[in-house]
């Protein structure tokens, strides 16, 4: 789709028609401009500051009759809203009031206003180069303000930065973390800590803490996609259940693992008031790709509450339960044969044929 021509709020104080017509028509039809002729002159702020904000820049009229503060009013509008300025002025008007904040200024003589046709070109070009900059420049905002609005704290380069500006809500949390990874063999690697000890600092602080693990049927997709060894993940997975299991005793907060059956799609550490997410690229470790922080607002659809939704509290409750001493709280503990725990570590595998 094409981009649309470029408006102009056209800002003048008892200019003459034949003196607005004239320059409009110049600039046209490249440029749309838009006197404001039904604010029949009386001062409307609110008014005048939407439509500029709302137009692609601003083309000022002074004459020597026509100079007025209300002018130098809509001219610091559009310079705070980052609108390119043209000005036209009537030759003697001095330029001091104005100059620091256009972007262009012609000067012109009434009597002879066609010859500004000469420069038509040269500004039209400039113009649309300043708008497209422009455009461009609000849109990121835009992006920018959306972003902010569905949560988002930071995105970084990979795991390990983002962990180091999500480290000061892991460290506060006192109520509950919910951490949903494929095993925690990754925490040394990006947080520089073992994950169980992490993990047995936030019990000691009277965390309920959630993990929520691959399930062993499907790390061998995980180990497909990073072109490793399964036996090699499933050591881990078996270390990382063999730490979980130590902290039982480590109170007074709870830890329960599950496992979940589904390949790992994304890394995730929620706390009660902002997340972690790190995305499963094909091919690559998901540590060393990019993560993001967000935190939780009052939206429904923001990132927080999607993710905490779909990506935790659901499969979470289609999750296979660990029934062994990791699932248990501090107080009595439910010891297990040591054979069951040891099915749940290392998968019975079925015998070929």
């Amino acid at each position: 789709m094409p981009e649309s021509k470029p408006t102009a709020f056209v800002s003048r104080r008892f200019v003459p028609n034949d003196v607005v017509d004239a320059i409009c028509g110049i600039l046209a039809p490249d440029i749309v401009c838009k006197p404001a002729t039904d604010l029949k002159l009386r001062p409307i702020p609110q008014t005048i500051l939407d439509r500029i904000r709302n137009a692609d820049l601003l083309v000022a009229i002074i004459t020597k009759g026509g100079d007025s503060c209300w002018i130098q009013n809509e001219l610091g509008m559009a310079y705070a809203l980052g609108k390119p300025i043209l000005v036209f002025y009537e030759a003697s008007v001095p330029t001091d009031g104005f100059a620091p904040m256009v972007s262009e200024y012609v000067t012109f003589d009434p009597k002879r206003l066609s010859v500004l046709i000469k420069d038509k070109e040269r500004l039209i070009q400039g113009i649309q180069g300043a708008v497209a900059q422009g455009r461009v420049h609000q849109q990121e905002m835009n992006a920018f303000a959306e972003q902010r609005n569905l949560g988002v704290v930071g995105v970084y380069p990979d795991r390990k930065d983002a962990f180091l500006h999500f480290r000061e809500h892991w460290d506060a949390e006192r109520e509950s973390i919910h951490i949903v990874a494929s095993t925690l063999e990754g925490f040394l690697k990006f947080a520089g800590d073992p994950g169980h000890e992490l993990i047995e600092d936030r019990i000691r602080n009277g965390c309920a803490v959630q993990v929520l693990l691959t399930h062993p049927a499907f790390l061998k997709f995980r180990a497909r996609n990073e072109n490793v060894k399964e036996s090699w993940i499933r050591d881990q997975l078996s270390q990382t259940l063999d730490q979980l299991r130590s902290l039982a005793d480590s109170g007074p907060g709870r830890l329960e693992v599950r496992c979940f059956k589904a390949a790992p799609t994304c890394f995730a550490i929620i706390t009660t008031s902002h997340m972690l997410v790190n995305p499963y690229p094909y091919m690559r470790t998901a540590y060393s790709c990019f993560a993001l922080v967000a935190r939780k607002t009052s939206r429904g659809d923001d990132i927080y509450h999607v993710y905490h939704d779909y990506h935790f509290q659901r499969p979470w409750e289609e999750s296979e339960p660990l029934a062994d001493r990791a699932q248990t709280g501090t107080g009595k503990t439910k010891q297990r044969p040591n054979n069951e725990v040891h099915r749940i570590s290392h998968p019975r595998r079925v015998r070929k044929r």
